[in-house]
């Protein structure tokens, strides 16, 4: 399953990136990771904004004020690295569209070039790039999903979310966490609507369901 797969190099880029801050090194391993789940299933590059945001969020002086120009450096060469792994599927539409006047799906949706989004309408199911009009028929089936997935780790995780941010010395870890979760839900539920999209969120659920065990 190639949502399972991305999962897993998403969720091994959380552990990179934090391992990394934690020693003050670039987090080269997680835009890796990134880089090779987009290249299983392109949607995992809607949770890179979380990624970028955190440069802002962790990496502060000693007076806890956010180091704007260094981070921005470190945000373009982390998207840079994200982008150089993700670059065959540019190149692949690139051509496909030179020679044959098509795209594959996800960009037919977004960006519809010279209209290639309705041959793909009747197929899959939309007809514009973000599904605004669905936007709360999106959130009734995400919950709906969401709760079908685990009756025990779904609650768990929502009252980890809870009770975990009150570790304030820890706060900017709780941050990320939610951004990432936040922009991955966001994203889907404005264009795709598909059950197995949402599996996303069950390991920082897990993560956040562990606060409520302990």
């Amino acid at each position: 399953e190639m949502d399972l797969s991305a999962l897993f190099f998403l969720t091994l880029a959380i552990y990179f990136f934090i391992d990394a801050i934690q020693k003050r090194k670039f987090p080269i391993l997680a835009a890796v990771s990134i880089g090779v789940a987009s290249l299983i299933k392109t949607l995992s590059l809607f949770f890179v904004p979380a990624f970028l945001i955190a440069f802002f969020i962790f990496n502060k002086d000693k007076e806890q004020k956010i180091k704007i120009k260094e981070n921005l450096k470190k945000a373009f060469v982390f998207g840079i690295i994200i982008l150089t792994f993700f670059s065959p599927i540019i190149i692949h539409n690139y051509l496909w569209y030179k020679d044959k006047g098509m795209v594959d799906t996800y960009v037919a949706q977004y960006f519809d070039i010279d209209n290639v989004r309705e041959k793909y309408a009747g197929q899959l199911g939309y007809d514009s790039g973000f599904l605004t009009k669905k936007f709360f028929d999106g959130l009734k089936t995400m919950s709906k999903t969401i709760f079908s997935l685990d009756k025990l780790i779904v609650p768990l995780g929502l009252l980890g979310i809870i009770i975990s941010f009150s570790l304030k010395q820890k706060r900017e870890y709780w941050y990320f966490l939610i951004l990432f979760q936040f922009f991955g839900f966001m994203f889907l539920l404005l264009s795709n609507h598909l059950p197995t999209h949402y599996v996303t969120m069950i390991p920082l659920l897990c993560l956040f369901g562990g606060f409520s065990i302990n």
